[in-house]
């Protein structure tokens, strides 16, 4: 859950985090890391479900799920780079990557039925989104 708090520093502020660690170069760059961000909390949010697949003895599904994902991504980049740019390969790529996990989570809810959060989970994140707003209104002010 460490994970959460960064994405929503990252959701919030891409501007300073794009500039900070790249440079005024890369600036354009802040929209597309927070399309990023999107895909990759998706990712961390079903947790290990490929790793979970594997234990019980089902790499096949493992397989299947990350050829929908690389079928996507490439099928989204051919389609959505030369209308969007950068812009496109951000959005084919979460979407790539977030379809992928669905499709793995839901290949585990239907071997083991269990799904990767409990109430806790909401609590942790309510609390961050909260923290959250809570840091962008301060430095908004600042």
């Amino acid at each position: 859950m460490i994970s959460f708090p960064i994405f929503i520093m990252l959701v919030f502020q891409p501007d300073f985090f794009v500039r900070f660690l790249y440079g005024e170069d890369y600036s354009d760059a802040s929209f597309p890391l927070v399309i990023l961000a999107f895909g990759v909390m998706i990712n961390i949010s079903v947790g290990l479900v490929g790793m979970i697949l594997n234990g019980i003895d089902r790499p096949r599904l493992t397989l299947i799920s990350d050829l929908i994902g690389a079928i996507f991504n490439i099928v989204l980049n051919i389609i959505l780079i030369p209308i969007f740019g950068i812009l496109g390969a951000a959005v084919a790529t979460s979407t790539s990557l977030s379809l992928r996990n669905i499709v793995a989570l839901l290949f585990t809810y239907y071997h083991l039925k269990i799904l990767p959060w409990d109430i806790n989970y909401f609590k942790i994140i309510m609390l961050t989104i909260f923290l959250g707003l809570l840091n962008v209104l301060i430095i908004d002010r600042s």
